[in-house]
């Protein structure tokens, strides 16, 4: 993993494993719930960037986040 993001008003982790500038995607794993529904896929940055709580706060980026294998991450059920 190189990047994680979250939201400090709720629910919701995306861990970038690749992104691509020219479309601006990421690829990672999205924990969004940590209920079953975690899963391996694509997200934008700019879905991350436009994304606003009821609280008016956005998704940041952790910054204290240490690059580390998925195996640290992925939950297996």
């Amino acid at each position: 993993m190189i990047a994680k993001f979250f939201n400090p008003a709720g629910a919701g982790n995306w861990y970038a494993t690749e992104y691509d500038p020219r479309n601006k995607m990421f690829f990672g794993y999205v924990s969004l719930y940590g209920d079953g529904n975690d899963d391996w896929g694509y997200f934008s940055l700019k879905e991350l960037e436009d994304f606003e709580s009821p609280y008016g706060t956005g998704i940041e980026r952790d910054l204290e986040f240490e690059e580390c294998r998925s195996s640290k991450i992925v939950t297996r059920d």
